[in-house]
Parts: C-alpha cells; sequence; structure tokens
C-alpha cells in the first residue's frame, strides 16, 4: 500500500462526511487500522477492505517500497552506521526474508515504518558507530515532535482469538497494536476510555459512552493520535489581533488571527480551479502543514472534487519560494467519530454483520463481526506550532521577517482545505476543512 493510496483514502473519507463542516481525520490512522482488520479477514470481507484501502491482488506491499528502501539506504550511509542495524530498524533480517509474505506485510506498514524513521536519532545514538555530525543534525530534528498512531482491538474475554493474529500484529506494528480483553459491559467502557486517553496523552478524555458498549460481545476498533511540532518560524503573539472568519456570506465569527510579515514560504495559484496553496513547514524538516484556500467562500465543495492523492502530489511539486504577509486563525477540533456507516459507504458491507463478516484470520468463532470502528483525534494551531497531547510549549525562537515589498497577501479569513504530510514519502498524517475555527 503505496502513499498515493494512503492519501486517496483520505481524500474518499473526507468526500464520504461532506455534511459535516469541521473536520479533521488521518489518512494514515485510519488505513493503519483497517490494515489491522484486513490481516485477520478473508473471502469478501477481505476483498472489500481492499476497495476501501485502495489495494490491489490482496497485497499490501507498498509500490514504492524500492524508493523507501534505497531512501533508508542513502541516509545509512550518511550515518555510517553498520547493516545489522538498519536491518533492525525496518524488522526484517536479510534480503531473502524481505519478499516473503510476512515480512513484506512488515514492511509495508506505514505506521512502523514512519514511527522508526522518527525514532532514528536516538536508535543510532545507542549505537557505537555514527557520524556525530549527522546524528546530531537528525536529532535536532526529531527533538521536541512527536507522532504516533494507535490501534486499539477490544473484544470479549469469551472470544478465543488466534494466537497467530495476536502474535504477528504485535510483531508487525511494534507498539502501534494493541489487543485489550474485557470482562462486560462496563469493563468494555472503562477500558476503551482509559486506552484512549493514554494513547492520546490526555487530549480525548471520553470515547464511548456506556450505552454504546452495551451487550459487547463483537470487535471494537479504535484508532487515537498523537501529535506535537512546532512551527520552524513561530508566530509572534503580539502580533495576533481579533478579527473575522466568514463561515458563508452573510456569517462571520469573530476570532483570534495570528499574523507575520515577510516569510519566504512556498506558494502556488491553481487559477483553474480557483484556490491557492501555501506550505507552512515544521521545525522538524519533514513535516510541512498545506492550506488550501480557495478564492472565494462559495468554491470549497469545487476543491473537494478535485481531492486526490495524484493532484495533490502535483500541487506541491508546483510550489515556489516567495514573500508571504500571512494571516490566518487559530483553531482547535476534537473528534470521535463512529465510521462504520462511512466504511459500508465506501464498499465493506459485510464487516459490520454478524452474518456475513469474514474474520477467520482473527477468530475461529462464528457470527463475529466489529461492531464500531471509532477514529479519535484532535488538533490545536497556535502561535507555536500544532499540538494533538499535552506538552509544554516554548517561546518563539525563530521568526524570519523581511521589509514588505511586493509581498503575497495569503489571508484564511473563510472556509479552507488543510493537511500535514510528511514530505520524504508524500504520506498525509492529518487531513481535514474548516468552516468554523470556533
Amino acid at each position: 500500500m503505496d502513499t498515493t493510496a494512503i492519501n486517496d483514502v483520505g481524500c474518499n473519507l473526507l468526500k464520504q462526511m461532506k455534511k459535516r463542516k469541521n473536520i479533521i481525520i488521518s489518512p494514515l490512522g485510519f488505513s493503519t487500522a483497517l490494515a489491522v482488520v484486513h490481516y485477520g479477514a478473508n473471502g469478501e470481507t477481505a476483498k472489500q477492505l481492499e476497495t476501501v484501502l485502495q489495494v490491489s491482488n490482496g497485497s499490501l506491499l507498498p509500490n514504492s517500497l524500492t524508493f523507501i528502501l534505497n531512501e533508508v539506504e542513502n541516509w545509512r550511509r550518511s550515518c555510517r552506521c553498520n547493516y545489522k542495524m538498519l536491518q533492525d530498524i525496518l524488522g526484517h533480517k536479510n534480503d531473502d526474508d524481505s519478499h516473503g509474505g510476512e515480512m513484506k506485510y512488515a514492511k509495508s506498514s506505514a505506521s512502523l515504518f514512519l514511527e522508526r524513521i522518527f525514532k532514528r536519532g536516538q536508535i543510532i545514538l545507542n549505537h557505537d558507530s555514527y557520524n556525530v555530525k549527522e546524528v546530531s543534525k537528525i536529532s535536532h530534528q526529531i527533538k521536541g515532535h512527536f507522532f504516533k498512531v494507535s490501534v486499539g482491538l477490544f473484544c470479549s474475554s469469551d472470544i478465543h482469538l488466534s494466537n497467530q493474529y495476536h502474535t504477528q500484529m504485535a510483531k508487525i506494528y511494534h507498539g502501534t497494536f494493541e489487543c485489550i480483553r474485557c470482562e462486560d459491559d462496563m469493563d468494555a467502557y472503562r477500558a476503551i476510555n482509559k486506552w484512549v486517553k493514554r494513547r492520546s496523552m490526555k487530549r480525548i478524555t471520553s470515547t464511548v459512552s456506556e450505552r454504546a458498549v452495551r451487550s459487547f460481545d463483537n470487535f471494537f476498533v479504535i484508532t487515537t493520535l498523537s501529535f506535537n511540532c512546532r512551527w520552524e518560524y513561530q508566530f509572534s503573539k503580539g502580533n495576533t489581533t481579533t478579527g473575522y472568519f466568514y463561515e458563508k456570506i452573510g456569517k462571520s465569527h469573530r476570532v483570534k488571527m495570528m499574523k507575520s510579515c515577510g516569510w519566504r514560504l512556498r506558494h502556488m495559484h491553481e487559477r483553474q480551479l480557483g484556490f491557492e496553496i501555501l506550505e507552512l513547514p515544521y521545525e522538524c524538516s519533514t513535516l510541512s502543514m498545506y492550506i488550501m484556500m480557495p478564492y472565494d467562500i462559495v468554491s470549497l465543495d469545487t476543491i473537494e472534487k478535485h481531492l486526490t492523492g495524484a493532484n495533490i502530489n502535483q500541487w506541491i511539486l508546483k510550489l515556489r519560494p516567495k514573500q508571504v504577509d500571512l494571516t490566518m486563525p487559530r483553531f482547535g477540533l476534537k473528534h470521535i467519530y463512529n465510521m462504520n456507516d462511512i466504511i459500508k459507504a465506501m464498499g465493506a458491507t459485510s464487516l459490520f454483520h454478524h452474518k456475513l463478516a469474514d474474520l477467520s484470520g482473527i477468530t475461529t468463532e462464528k457470527d463475529c463481526c466489529l461492531a464500531r470502528f471509532i477514529h479519535s483525534l484532535s488538533i490545536t494551531l497556535d502561535e507555536y506550532g500544532t499540538t494533538a497531547m499535552n506538552g509544554r510549549q516554548r517561546k518563539a525562537s525563530r521568526v524570519r521577517v523581511t521589509p514588505p515589498t511586493s509581498n503575497v497577501k495569503f489571508t484564511v479569513d473563510h472556509p479552507f482545505i488543510y493537511f500535514i504530510c510528511e514530505k520524504q514519502f508524500g504520506c498525509m498524517l492529518y487531513l481535514g476543512r474548516l468552516y468554523h475555527p470556533s
């Protein structure tokens, strides 16, 4: 499953959720959680999940695997670390094993790969052979930044789980996946909320109600994310003023608007579809937020119709550095989505039907299905950066300002689409739209 497929899944999700105004989803988190279920699915259920995941021929091996391995090999050489340590990072033992079925799946896990790549600085520091200058540079990029996908599979203690499935999931997802057995309805209610609270760093404290887990006799899949990253060029709080954000013609909200002058940022116009894109880099050089701003209030639907992984890649390639005067709102979102109906609409209908679901790779018991697929996440954007977890912020450290000349004016004062992307492999961690920043 390559990153374009993950991004396409995210774009399809956004289109399916068109009735909601403020949206925040994680294409990577959603795809990882569905891949966990797919590993234990067979028959028609597996085929339907492959349709949702944009995977062909039942293989989750990414088309970009060769590219990824080459990039990591180049990084290995620059850091002068030995090949054995690199194999440990990638989770395989030798080249022959790397083409085996289980190891193909392991290497194709975007969650595992990103998690270990993000931690590569700390891993190298514990090794004897490394280039000090390169490691210091990598560690500086990673320090203070965090991203983690968490997937929890909850089920009744009466259901017998396949030992092979549990072992393989723990091996493949290496800290991302966790299976929790619950004794009864109340135990499930407490366990799910406690797990999400812990995994989201206390940003989300309540995910399900007691009513939602009544007659807890099937599977619950919960996915949550933790994310914390500072802007490369941080806004000055002294420049933040009260302004207006126009949700639609004739309806506006008074909000806090952050301002900067003369930052050198990458920008482009897509005049045919009527919008412009701005890249806001994070201090961690591998991540950026992209803001897609329509020229007028009513053209957001037009952008969404053309939103695909391939188009996003093309638009990013067209970005060019410019001097930008930026005005944008602070905003914070916290959402808990029951994705059952959305997954059904995307083509996986049998997964939620106890007579049709084939989860024989997870359990040998019949009449088992997925009761709930819950996607919970939050995000806060302010002068310092973006956070989806509790963490101490520091004062603005670097703010680039140049005298105003013919700067591009980029004012985010009406509905827009945004996404946070891992730039090296082009994978979207977050995708959303904002109609009102309240």
